[in-house]
C-alpha cells in the first residue's frame, strides 16, 4: 500500500494511493494472516511490503504470492474517522482526503464488500512549517539576502520567491537565511517546503526597482532655511530615507515620482542628495546648493590679477572672502568705466554688450577662480573690470568694480624640441614603431599655449615623396581615437584627422591644449611593410601663421622589391625594382642590406637586366614570395662580398641570372633555390647553409676555384643530365635527412673531389649518380633508392648503404673501413677485384658481381646475403652472417666457415664451388636447377631440399651425408659423388653419371629413381633403382664386392657396360635388359620376381637364376649356375636362343 500525501500539517487534505496492494480470498490453500479487521489468505507464508513514501507507514501481511488480484473499495477510515472524497482509480488504487487529526501515527483501514484491511500506524500526522515574518520584506530586483522567521524549518528542502528557487545559506528550526535571486518588480509569494509539507507567505516579499532622481525644486536654499524641497524622479515607492550632504531630511509625502521633504540644516556649499527605497538607492551628485545668510557684499582677499598673457589670450584670477559669484568684462583700452551692475550684466558703460565677459559661482573654500579669456586680437591693449557678489538672497553686490590693464603680444612661431634627429629602427613586417623614440618630444607656441590650439595643425609624412605604403597611427595616451576624431574626457573632440596615401594631417580645435598636442606628437607610430631602405619622416606643426618641422629617421637595412621591371634609376613613387634595390643598398653604408621580394611578385619573373655589381654584403630574401624566377643580365659579386639568398620552406626560387666575380654565394632558408644561369666566369665560394640548392645547368656553379660547401642539414641537388666539376665539401644528412648530395631522377655526374666533413655524410641518389672524383674525409652513407656509382680512388672511412645500390669497379673505390648494407640494398662490383673491407649486414642484402670478385673481409650480421650477377663471388673469411642466397653466378668458398650460419639457397643456373677440403653443415635449398662444384674433396652434411636438379661438377669428390629431400635429378658431370647414410638422394631422383665421373655408395644402401650415363658406379652398399618408372641405360661400369642392384618400377633399365659388382641382381618390377655380354658379373645371383622381366640383348652369363618372372632370350644364350647355388625359376623362358645350366 502506498499512501501519498499532498501536504503535511495535521489538519489538511491529502491523496491516498494504494499501489500494488492485492487481496486474495482463497479457501483451497493454507495460511491465514489477520491485520486489523482484514484477513488475508496466502498460498505460502512470506512478506508483502506495503508502504508509503513516509517512513511511518509500513504494512507487511504474509502475501508474497497472490493468486487473484482485484476487488472494489467501498469505504475507508483513518484512525476510526472516515476520510472524504473517495475516488476509486482502479482495482489497485484509490484517492481519499484525510480528515483532521492530532499529531501522531494513525491506523489506516480500507473496507470492501468482502472484508477490510488495516495498516497499523499507517499514516503519521506531523507539524508542517510556518512563516511569521521576512526581514527585510522588500528589496531590489537584483536580489539580496533575506532572513525568514517561523517554525518547523528543520529539514527544509526548498525555498522559492515568486516561483524561483533561492540559495539556502543557513537553516535552524525557526530561521532560514537565503540568497534571494534577481526577479521582476512586484510582490512575490514566498514558499518554504520541508519533508512535512509546505507553507506560503502570500505576497511575502516585494521586489522594487532602483529609484532615479531627475530634478530638485528648488535646487538651492539657505543653510538654516528649513524650507520644503520636492524631489522629482521614479520608483520612490516605500522610500525610507532622504539625505542632503549626509544629513537626513524629514519626509512628508511619498509618491512614485515625487517626494516632499523638509530641508535639514547644513553648511554652505554643494551637497549630494541620496534617496533610499526598498529597490535600492540613488545619488544626485551636487544636487542641492546651500546658500549663506550674509547681508554684506564680499571683498577681494587679493586684488584680481592677469597672468599667462599670450598673443590671443590671457588668464584672469580672483579670490573673495565668502561664497558668491565673480563677474568680468573686457573692454577696449580707454573705454568709459562701467558700473558694477553693468559688469554683472556683461555690458559696457552705455549698456551695450562687452566684447568679452563672463562669471563664475564660487561656492566652497577657498573662494577663488581663474578665467581664461581667449580669441583676443594680437598686439592689442584692453581694460578689464571685475566685480563680485555673495550668494545671499537677495545678493549683495560690490559697490564698484576693480579695473586691470593688459596688452596682448604679437604672434610667435611654434617650437618642437626633443624630436628632430631621433632614429627609430624599422620594426619588421606587420609591426609599428613610435617615432618619438625618447617619448619626450615637446611643442610650444606662446600664443596658442596662452589660450588653446584652435586652428593649429600637424602634418606627418615622408620627406620629398610620400608613399602609400607609409602608414601612420596613434598610440593614444591621454586621449582617445574615435573614427576620424581625437577626443579627451571620453567624448570631447579636440582634433580631426585624415590618414591616407602616406600623409597624416591633424587639425586642432579650441578644445586642444598644449598637453594634448604634445601627447599626440609623442604617440604617433609608423608602419611600412615594404620599406625601401631608410626613411625620413617629417613632423610639421603650424599655428596658422607660421610652422616648425622636425625630422625622424626610420632606419632599416631592408629594401623591398615590388615590381618586376628593372631600372637602376631610383624612383620610389613607381615601385622598387631589383636593380633599384641594389642601388639603394649600395648607397647605404651602415652595414649589410636585405632585399626582400614582396609577396605580390609570387610566381612571377623578376627582371635583372639592369643589375650590375654587388659591392657590399646583401641578403636576397624570398620568404614572402614563392615561385619567383630571376632572369636576364648578370650580377657581379665583388671580392670579399657575399650574396645570401634565402627562401622559406616549400618555396621554390629559380635564379637564371648569370653570376660573375669572385664573391661568395650563400644559400639560406629551408626552401629550394634553383641555379640555372650560365655562370662560366664565376669563381666564388658557394655555401649551402640551409634548405636545398639545385644545380640545373652545367655552369651554374661557375669554375672549381673555391668549390661548394654544404652545411649540416642542407642539401646540394643535381638535376638530370648535369655534370658538376666543382670540389664539394659535404656535411650531415641533408635537408630533412634527404641527403647532403642529391639526385632525384635520371643520371648525373660529379667529377670534382668530395670531402666528407661531418661524422656521417649522406648521398641520396634516386637515379644513377656517378662520382668520379676522390671522396675523402669521414664516413659515407648512400641513402637513395637508385644507384650511387663510385669510381675514384677514395680514402674516406665507413660505407653505409641504407637504400638502393652502391656500385664500384674496384676495391679502392670504397672507403678504408667497414661496409654496412641495410635491408634491400645491393653492393654492385663491376670489375675483377678483391674487397678487403668488412661487411656488416643490418638487413637482408645483396652482392652483385659481373666479374670475379673476392670478399676478403668478414661478413657479419644476423641477416641473409644474396649473391647475384654472372661472376664468381669468392668468400675468403670466416663469416658470421645468416643465410646465403645464390641467385645468379657462382659462389666460391674453401671452408664451411666462409658461409653464413643458416641455409644456402641455390637458384636456377647457379653454382656453389668448394675449393677446399671441408664439411658444409648448412642446409641447401634448390629453388632451381643448380650445381655444386668441388675442386677439393668436400662433404655436405646439411639437408638438400627442393624440387629441382642438382649437378655435381669438379674433379674432386663431393660426399652427401644428409637426409636429403630434393626431388629433382642428380647429375654427376665430373669427379665423384659419394652417398652416405642411405638417404642422400631422393628415392625418385633420376641419377646420371657422366663418363669419367663416379657415383659411390659409401655409407649405406641407397634407393634412386633411375640410373643412366656412362660413368662409374662403386657399390659399397646395395643400390635400388627404377622407382620413377623411367626407362634408362647405364653403359658405364658398376663395381663393388658383395653388393648388388635391385631393379624396381615399370620402366626398362638397360645395363650395357662391363660391370664387375659381385652382389646379387634382383628384378622386382619392370624389365632389366642386359647388353654387351658382361652386364652382370658371371657370379651374380639373378632373381626375377613375378611380373618382372629379364631381357637379353646379348648372350649373358649369370651366377644363378631364380624367381617367378619371365626371361626373354631374344635369340641369345643365357648361362646360369656358375655360383653353384640351387635355384628355381618358376617363370617362363621365352623366345629363341638357348639356356645353359653350368
Amino acid at each position: 500500500m502506498n499512501v501519498t500525501p499532498t501536504s503535511i500539517p495535521y489538519s489538511h487534505a491529502f491523496t491516498l494511493r494504494v499501489f500494488a496492494f492485492v487481496l486474495m480470498i482463497c479457501l483451497l490453500t493454507a495460511g491465514w494472516l489477520t491485520t486489523g479487521a482484514a484477513t488475508i489468505h496466502t498460498a505460502e507464508p512470506s512478506k508483502l511490503k506495503l508502504e508509503t513514501s513516509f517512513p511511518a507507514l509500513r504494512l507487511e501481511p504474509d502475501a508474497k504470492r497472490v493468486d487473484r488480484v482485484g476487488f472494489k473499495f467501498i469505504s475507508k477510515k483513518y484512525d476510526g474517522v472516515a476520510g472524504t472524497d473517495l475516488t476509486i482509480n482502479s482495482s489497485t488504487s484509490i484517492n481519499v482526503t484525510t480528515p483532521a487529526g492530532s499529531v501522531d501515527a494513525k491506523d489506516v483501514v480500507v473496507t470492501t464488500a468482502e472484508r477490510s484491511v488495516t495498516a497499523i500506524n499507517g499514516y503519521d500526522y506531523a507539524l508542517g512549517p510556518t512563516i511569521t515574518s521576512l526581514s527585510p520584506a522588500s528589496g531590489s530586483t537584483a536580489g539580496g539576502t533575506v532572513t525568514i522567521t517561523g517554525t518547523n524549518f528543520t529539514g527544509v528542502t526548498a525555498v522559492t520567491f515568486g516561483g524561483v528557487a533561492v540559495t539556502i545559506l543557513t537553516v535552524s528550526s525557526t530561521s532560514i537565511i537565503v540568497a534571494v535571486p534577481a526577479n521582476s518588480a512586484g510582490a512575490k509569494d514566498v514558499v518554504v517546503t520541508t519533508a512535512e509539507g509546505s507553507t506560503t507567505a502570500i505576497n511575502g516579499y516585494t521586489y522594487g526597482s532602483a529609484p532615479t532622481i531627475s530634478a530638485l525644486f528648488p535646487p538651492s536654499g539657505r543653510i538654516t532655511d528649513g524650507s520644503s524641497v520636492t524631489i522629482i524622479g521614479t520608483n520612490f515607492n516605500g522610500a525610507t530615507m532622504v539625505t542632503f550632504g549626509g544629513v537626513a531630511a524629514m519626509i512628508h509625502v511619498i509618491y512614485p515620482t515625487t517626494i516632499s521633504v523638509t530641508l535639514p540644516a547644513n553648511s554652505v556649499g554643494v551637497k549630494d542628495v541620496v534617496v533610499t527605497t526598498p529597490g535600492g538607492s540613488v545619488t544626485a551628485t551636487g544636487g542641492f546648493t546651500y546658500l549663506s545668510t550674509s547681508s554684506t557684499a564680499p571683498i577681494f582677499d587679493e586684488a584680481p590679477a592677469v597672468s599667462n598673457v599670450r598673443s590671443s589670450k590671457f588668464d584672469l584670477s580672483a579670490s573673495i572672502d565668502k561664497a558668491g559669484r565673480v563677474y568680468y568684462v573686457v573692454l577696449p583700452n580707454g573705454a568709459t568705466a562701467p558700473t558694477s551692475a553693468r559688469v554683472k550684466s556683461g555690458e559696457n558703460a552705455s549698456g551695450g554688450a562687452a566684447p568679452y565677459s563672463g562669471s563664475a559661482l564660487i561656492s566652497s573654500s577657498p573662494f577663488s577662480h581663474s578665467f581664461t579669456i581667449s580669441n583676443l586680437d594680437l598686439g592689442t591693449a584692453y581694460d578689464i573690470y571685475v566685480v563680485a557678489e555673495d550668494d545671499a538672497s537677495p545678493a549683495n553686490l560690490m559697490a564698484a568694480p576693480v579695473k586691470l590693464d593688459v596688452t596682448t603680444p604679437f604672434n610667435s612661431a611654434p617650437v618642437i624640441t626633443n624630436l628632430s634627429g631621433d632614429n627609430a629602427a624599422w620594426p619588421g613586417e606587420g609591426n609599428t614603431v613610435t617615432l618619438d623614440v625618447g617619448g619626450n618630444a615637446t611643442v610650444t607656441d606662446v600664443d596658442l599655449d596662452a589660450n588653446n590650439w584652435n586652428g593649429a595643425s600637424l602634418t606627418v609624412q615622408r620627406v620629398n615623396s610620400p608613399l602609400v605604403s607609409d602608414i601612420f597611427g596613434f598610440n593614444a595616451s591621454g586621449y582617445s581615437v574615435s573614427g576620424g576624431n581625437l577626443q579627451t574626457g571620453g567624448s570631447t573632440t579636440f582634433a580631426t584627422f585624415t590618414n591616407a596615401n602616406g600623409i597624416l594631417t591633424i587639425n586642432f580645435n579650441a578644445n586642444a591644449t598644449n598637453t594634448l598636442v604634445r601627447n599626440v606628437i609623442r604617440g604617433i607610430h609608423y608602419r611600412n611593410d615594404t620599406p625601401a631602405g631608410d626613411a625620413v619622416i617629417r613632423f610639421t606643426v603650424s599655428d596658422g601663421n607660421s610652422s616648425a618641422s622636425a625630422d625622424v629617421n626610420v632606419t632599416t637595412d631592408v629594401i623591398y622589391v615590388n615590381t618586376t621591371t628593372d631600372t637602376q634609376t631610383i624612383n620610389l613613387a613607381n615601385g622598387v625594382s631589383f636593380s633599384e634595390a641594389i642601388a639603394i643598398a649600395d648607397a647605404d653604408l651602415t652595414g649589410s642590406q636585405t632585399i626582400k621580394i614582396a609577396s605580390n611578385l609570387a610566381n612571377q619573373t623578376v627582371s635583372t637586366l639592369a643589375a650590375s655589381t654587388l659591392n657590399e654584403n646583401l641578403t636576397l630574401d624570398l620568404s614572402s614570395a614563392n615561385g619567383v624566377t630571376f632572369s636576364g643580365g648578370s650580377l657581379a659579386i665583388a671580392p670579399g662580398v657575399a650574396l645570401t639568398i634565402t627562401n622559406a620552406a616549400t618555396n621554390i626560387t629559380t635564379f637564371a641570372t648569370a653570376l660573375t666575380g669572385p664573391g661568395s654565394l650563400n644559400k639560406q632558408g629551408l626552401g629550394n633555390l634553383i641555379l640555372n644561369g650560365t655562370s662560366t666566369t664565376y669563381t666564388g665560394l658557394v655555401t649551402v647553409g640551409q634548405g636545398v640548392l639545385t644545380v640545373s645547368h652545367n655552369n651554374a656553379l661557375g669554375t672549381t676555384a673555391n668549390g661548394v660547401t654544404v652545411a649540416n642539414g642542407a642539401s646540394l641537388r643535381i638535376d638530370n643530365g648535369i655534370t658538376i666539376t666543382d670540389a664539394l665539401n659535404l656535411s650531415g644528412s641533408g635537408d630533412n635527412s634527404s641527403g647532403a648530395l642529391q639526385l632525384l631522377s635520371g643520371t648525373a655526374t660529379v667529377s670534382g673531389n668530395i670531402n666528407l666533413s661531418s661524422t656521417v655524410v649522406s648521398i641520396n641518389s634516386a637515379g644513377a649518380l656517378s662520382i668520379s672524383g676522390i671522396i675523402s674525409g669521414t664516413n659515407l652513407a648512400s641513402t637513395g633508392t637508385g644507384s650511387l656509382i663510385l669510381s675514384g680512388t677514395n680514402t674516406y672511412g665507413n660505407t653505409a648503404v641504407s637504400a638502393g645500390t652502391l656500385s664500384v669497379a674496384n676495391d679502392n673505390n670504397l672507403g678504408f673501413t667497414q661496409i654496412i648494407l641495410a635491408s634491400g640494398t645491393t653492393l654492385v662490383v663491376t670489375g675483377s677485384t678483391t674487397i678487403d673491407n668488412g661487411i656488416t649486414l643490418t638487413g637482408a642484402a645483396t652482392i652483385s658481381n659481373s666479374a670475379n670478385v673476392t670478399i676478403d673481409g668478414v661478413i657479419s650480421g644476423a641477416h641473409n646475403l644474396s649473391k647475384t650477377g654472372s661472376g664468381v663471388l669468392t668468400l675468403a673469411r670466416d663469416n658470421t652472417y645468416a643465410a646465403t642466397n645464390v641467385d645468379a653466378g657462382t659462389l666460391l668458398v674453401s671452408s664451411d666457415s666462409n658461409l653464413g650460419s643458416d641455409a644456402i639457397t641455390l637458384a636456377t643456373g647457379t653454382t656453389l664451388t668448394i675449393n677446399g677440403a671441408t664439411t658444409i653443415d648448412n642446409a641447401i635449398a634448390l629453388t632451381g636447377a643448380a650445381t655444386i662444384n668441388t675442386t677439393a674433396n668436400a662433404t655436405i652434411d646439411g639437408v638438400i631440399s627442393g624440387a629441382h636438379n642438382l649437378t655435381k661438377t669438379g674433379s674432386a669428390t663431393l660426399t652427401l651425408s644428409g637426409t636429403n629431400t630434393y626431388s629433382g635429378n642428380t647429375i654427376v658431370s665430373a669427379g665423384g659423388l659419394t652417398l652416405t647414410g642411405g638417404s642422400s638422394i631422393g628415392d625418385g631422383s633420376a641419377v646420371s653419371v657422366a663418363n669419367g665421373a663416379t657415383l659411390t655408395l659409401g655409407g649405406g644402401s641407397e634407393t634412386i629413381g633411375s640410373l643412366l650415363g656412362d660413368g662409374n658406379i662403386v657399390l659399397g652398399y646395395n643400390l635400388t633403382t627404377g622407382g620413377n618408372h623411367a626407362s634408362t641405360t647405364f653403359s658405364g661400369v658398376i663395381s663393388g664386392a658383395g653388393n648388388g642392384i635391385t631393379k624396381t618400377g615399370s620402366g626398362t633399365f638397360t645395363l650395357s657396360g662391363s660391370n664387375t659388382y659381385t652382389g646379387s641382381t634382383t628384378v622386382n618390377a619392370g624389365t632389366l635388359a642386359l647388353s654387351g655380354m658382361a652386364a652382370v658379373n658371371d657370379a651374380s645371383a639373378v632373381t626375377v620376381s613375378s611380373g618382372a622381366t629379364l631381357s637379353l640383348n646379348a648372350s649373358e652369363t649369370v651366377g644363378s637364376l631364380a624367381g617367378a618372372g619371365n626371361v626373354f632370350l631374344n635369340g641369345y644364350i643365357l648361362s646360369s649356375g656358375g655360383n653353384n647355388a640351387s635355384t628355381t625359376l618358376s617363370g617362363q623362358l621365352n623366345g629363341s636362343g638357348g639356356f645353359t645350366k653350368t
